[in-house]
């Protein structure tokens, strides 16, 4: 007595992640996602990573005792008062 019983459906497209994406973004949106990828990465890169290798290759040629070149050119050799 007030029983119910339900059932449940689910089904998935069988079209690929490409095809499906092309439904959802246009070209240019995918476009416009994957450019901004590419900066990221640029950044990332020549920014954060490439820095801090140089950092660490310099710093371990300093802890063996052998000569490195700093690049202190923008360093001004007297401070505004």
């Amino acid at each position: 007595m007030g029983d119910v019983a339900g059932v449940i459906s689910v089904t998935l497209p069988a079209e690929s992640l490409l095809t499906a994406s092309f439904q959802v973004f246009g070209p240019i949106e995918i476009a416009l996602i994957v450019l901004a990828f590419v900066i990221l990465y640029l950044f990332m890169h020549f920014g954060v990573v490439k820095p801090i290798k140089q950092l660490t290759n310099d710093a371990e040629k300093i802890s063996l005792g052998k000569p490195v070149e700093l690049n202190t050119s923008n360093i001004p050799q007297k401070t505004p008062q």
